[in-house]
């Protein structure tokens, strides 16, 4: 009866460091919200993400109107319309994470969102981590 007890405090405890850690996690990704691209960029290299280049003929695929893709090797793809949606793809190899920032704005960049990719989430992909 004490092991079964003490096992379930256990499970309790690790469950509430987990969620912990995710609200953590969730609201440092939240923090990236409405500040320039630029500067959130520097931020991630700066404490160890590193751009991922997409191969330079899908490129073409990628970037509609204003094109980033010239500017920033890690453009996942931009719409070029409406918002001029962008997501731009990082990895961080100590944690062995990808982190997708999305943007909008023409001609000025500023942060939507962030959140990590599932390994769906990179279904045929082929990138280059810089």
């Amino acid at each position: 009866m004490f092991r079964m007890l003490l096992m379930a405090c256990t499970v309790a405890f690790s469950l509430s460091l987990a969620s912990d850690a995710d609200a953590r996690t969730g609201a440092w990704l939240q923090s990236f919200a409405e500040r320039p691209y630029s500067r959130v960029r520097s931020e991630l290299i700066g404490i160890g993400y590193r751009p991922v280049r997409f191969a330079a003929g899908s490129k073409g695929d990628r970037c509609y109107g204003v094109s980033w893709c010239d500017l920033y090797p890690e453009t996942e793809n931009c719409s070029g319309t409406g918002l001029a949606l962008c997501s731009f793809i990082f990895y961080h190899r100590k944690s062995k994470k990808y982190l997708s920032v999305v943007t909008y704005g023409e001609t000025r960049l500023i942060v939507l969102r962030a959140y990590y990719l599932t390994r769906n989430d990179r279904i045929g992909w082929h990138p280059y981590v810089l």
